[in-house]
């Protein structure tokens, strides 16, 4: 009679040997591949910080262009230039005046508060922030650009963002920097 349970006399199972090779084998490979699994994740993380980074830049960039394009007039004495942080206000086509800054702001984490550099946004009495909370500002320089005849022509920005590191994250010390020149129609006045 035939039976499932046929085996020839030759044939063994796994031996106590070949068992512990195989073990021995596990135990060399795991640790390698948890390290390179855990060093893929944090540069993972890390590049996905740095793409925040340059979106807010992006961003930041983006609003500002929009704004400064449609102002009706800027007011030069009224602003901080040149140093760390300045600060500009210009009023723009519905006649609001928009003062953008760079104030402390404080921050809960998980190891307790912490101050910050953000960008604010002020129009009229609303106020906004332009970069996320765990965002420090580190540099925010605006200085008048004029042409030849020395007419206001835009806004030279130096903007350097860092993101917190809010639980020893591996992007410790992430930084982004963007030098970037607005241009102001020839229209807008100065005040």
């Amino acid at each position: 009679m035939f039976s499932i349970m046929c085996l020839k006399k030759d044939q063994r199972g796994i031996t106590l040997i070949e068992t512990m090779m195989a073990i021995a084998m596990l135990a060399i490979l795991l640790p390698v591949m948890a390290f390179a699994f855990t060093r893929l994740a944090r540069e993972s993380s890390f590049f996905n910080v740095r793409q925040r980074l340059d979106s807010g830049l992006a961003l930041t960039y983006s609003e500002l262009s929009s704004e400064l394009a449609s102002a009706q007039s800027f007011n030069v004495s009224g602003s901080t230039w040149g140093v760390n942080p300045s600060s500009f206000s210009f009023v723009d086509d519905d006649g609001e005046t928009i003062t953008i800054d760079c104030i402390d702001d404080t921050i809960t984490l998980p190891g307790g508060d912490q101050t910050v550099k953000r960008l604010r946004w002020t129009r009229g009495v609303e106020t906004q922030f332009l970069t996320d909370s765990d965002i420090n500002v580190t540099t925010w320089i605006a200085q008048v650009a004029r042409d030849g005849s020395s007419r206001l022509s835009g806004i030279n920005i130096t903007v350097t963002f860092s993101v917190l590191n809010k639980e020893d994250a591996p992007y410790k010390d992430a930084e982004s920097s963007l030098i970037m020149t607005i241009a102001i129609p020839s229209s807008v006045s100065e005040l």
